[in-house]
Formats: structure tokens, C-alpha cells, sequence
């Protein structure tokens, strides 16, 4: 697992250096545009081979709260 494209996407989206992504870094996916939200969707898959449900990362709030959904999904 390398989450290189996953960073690299939200800093791209986010207009934040990726040095200063954490945990803490809030998101909003309900305010991205659609084509957002599938490169979001696309470097997860990139970066961790696996989806995540549209519905649940709809409900991330923070970067940490999308880093949990990824690790349950891959369980």
C-alpha cells in the first residue's frame, strides 16, 4: 500500500501542500465536484487496491475519518 495517489489527489482538491495533509485535515466530499470525487475514488483504488462506499466517504469529515473507512474496507 502507498497512499502517494490518494495524497497527491486531496492536496490537488484541497489546495494543500502534501506535507501538511494529517489526519486532522478537514474534507468536505458533499462540496466537490463530481469528477472530485472520482479521482478520489480512483486514487484509493490506486493506492490501496479497493472502493470505498460513495455513501460513506460522502460521510468523511476529516482525512483520518477517510483513512478508518479504507482500513475497513479492506478487512
Amino acid at each position: 500500500m502507498n497512499e502517494g495517489a490518494l495524497l497527491a489527489t486531496l492536496s490537488d482538491i484541497l489546495r494543500v501542500p502534501i506535507d501538511r495533509l494529517s489526519d486532522a485535515t478537514e474534507i468536505d466530499p458533499p462540496s466537490w465536484e463530481s469528477i472530485q470525487l472520482l479521482d478520489v475514488i480512483a486514487a484509493t483504488d490506486e493506492s490501496y487496491g479497493t472502493t470505498v462506499p460513495f455513501d460513506s466517504l460522502m460521510a468523511c469529515k476529516s482525512l483520518g475519518a477517510l483513512r478508518n473507512l479504507i482500513r475497513s474496507s479492506l478487512k
